[in-house]
């Protein structure tokens, strides 16, 4: 018989270890210095960056794998907060459009009181006028007779559309709910995330989102009710 076949000896391949994490100081601050951020997106990432109790931390780590940087997560983050902002200012936006058409439409009865000085005084051809004050006078008093029932309709058709897309904007029809600025932002970032890993980490999330609005925990039931709502959307 001949010498038995060698066994293979080979050392199996090296699985790649895991790659270290980025600490999240230095994760945020790399973020910034590649995408520079505006006052209330630089105090985000500060919030971010103090994670005094390591919530922040602990919910980059739970949603992200140690090799991924997360680029996509911290700008997740930046939009939720900033739809927060823009929810939140929405009852106080409305109001001010409201104050500047009543301005406007004060501003048109002084134009109306001032024509209305006038009555039925005909203003007679500006060809036979005999001064240049004179016509200039005749002229401003006919243009503003023909055009202010046109401004008049402009006005009220503005204030009738800004109504609409008002009433016609989600985050404006749920503006009395204490809670709905933040809600909005919660499904956007748990909708966000779950494009990304195919699951929400709600709990994580709502813990960045806590971090980055400088909020008191959201209640488990309304996070629950967030991604409830993220995923309907999503589906």
């Amino acid at each position: 018989m001949g010498k038995p076949a060698p066994r293979h000896t080979a050392t199996p391949a090296k699985r790649k270890a895991p790659g270290k994490r980025t600490p999240l100081k230095k994760l945020l601050a790399r973020y910034a210095e590649i995408h520079p951020q505006d006052e209330a997106g630089r105090v985000v990432l500060d919030r971010l960056a103090a994670d005094p109790d390591g919530r922040v931390s602990g919910a980059f780590a739970a949603i992200l794998p140690p090799d991924n940087p997360g680029t996509w997560l911290i700008f997740a983050i930046l939009q939720a907060a900033s739809l927060a902002r823009d929810h939140a200012s929405l009852p106080l936006l409305r109001e001010s459009v409201a104050r500047d058409y009543a301005q406007v439409r004060a501003a048109l009865d002084t134009i109306a009181d001032w024509l209305g000085g006038f009555g039925d005084v005909r203003v007679p051809p500006l060809g036979v006028m005999t001064t240049e004050s004179a016509r200039a006078e005749a002229a401003l008093i006919l243009e503003a007779r023909e055009l202010l029932p046109r401004l008049r309709t402009l006005a009220a058709g503005v204030a009738c559309a800004s109504d609409g897309v008002f009433a016609a904007l989600p985050a404006s029809r749920k503006r009395r709910a204490a809670d709905a600025p933040t809600l909005g932002a919660l499904r956007h970032l748990i909708r966000s995330i779950r494009a990304k890993c195919r699951t929400p980490h709600e709990q994580p999330a709502a813990a960045l989102l806590e971090a980055a609005l400088a909020i008191e925990e959201i209640p488990a039931d309304r996070v629950r009710y967030a991604a409830r709502k993220a995923r309907i959307r999503a589906d």
